[in-house]
């Protein structure tokens, strides 16, 4: 199949690559297996482990 970013504010990459600028569509790009699809911004948790505050 293929992905095409339509002027998203945070990005669609795939394998890393992101399809195009903020202000621009970027051309349909082909999805093949294997490859891995991101959108927008990582988010990540931080979590700790020990007692909790009382």
């Amino acid at each position: 199949f293929f992905l095409q970013d339509t002027k998203s504010s945070n990005g669609t990459f795939i394998n890393s690559q992101r399809l195009s600028r903020g202000s621009e569509e970027s051309l349909p790009c082909e999805v093949l297996s294997g490859d891995i699809i991101q959108f927008g911004v990582d988010v990540t948790e931080n979590t700790r482990k020990g007692s909790r505050p009382d």
